[in-house]
């Protein structure tokens, strides 16, 4: 079994420049999803169902820029997720032919819109204004929370393509 997460970080503070907690948690398997926001609660708040499923070893959470949401779990939440796998390492890996080839492919480190163009073949329809928009208000807009849905159900997505390819590595 896979299950997918990203976060939304609230935007930065304008007054200290320092980053904000993590606002809002998204999960996916298959076409059902999960959001779950933060909104004003501490580490010992964190229901422990949730701690427990993160924190399963059977299950990989993939996403672009995963590695990086996982850490911002642990130091705001406490949250240790167990496994991750980076969309654009593993899109690198399937789509090429070695090791040096890999480390250099530009797929390696892009985000998921440039991931959903050149892996599944279609236009990621992402509005500026809503990823760049506050998370940690009281209650989440359609608007974001269709965004949060779009972005889990394609990464689970890229995740079945990837998946499906057998590598190109010739040893």
């Amino acid at each position: 079994m896979s299950a997918f997460f990203m976060d939304h970080t609230r935007p930065k503070d304008n007054k200290t420049g320092a980053r904000r907690k993590v606002a809002v948690l998204q999960l996916c398997v298959d076409n059902r999803c999960l959001i779950f926001q933060f909104l004003g609660r501490e580490r010992d708040q964190v229901p422990e169902s949730l701690k427990n499923f993160l924190g399963d070893n059977d299950l990989i959470f993939v996403g672009a820029g995963i590695e990086a949401d996982a850490y911002k779990l642990m130091v705001d939440y406490g949250l240790k997720v167990a496994r991750v796998e980076e969309l654009g390492s593993l899109a690198a890996f399937k789509r090429t032919n070695t090791f040096v080839d890999y480390r250099k492919s530009p797929l390696y480190r892009t985000g998921l819109k440039n991931l959903v163009m050149d892996v599944l073949k279609q236009d990621l329809p992402k509005s500026r204004y809503e990823q760049s928009s506050d998370w940690g208000r009281s209650l989440l807009s359609n608007k974001q929370i269709e965004y949060a849905c779009l972005d889990v159900v394609v990464s689970f997505k890229l995740d079945v393509e990837l998946m499906s390819l057998n590598p190109k590595h010739t040893y």
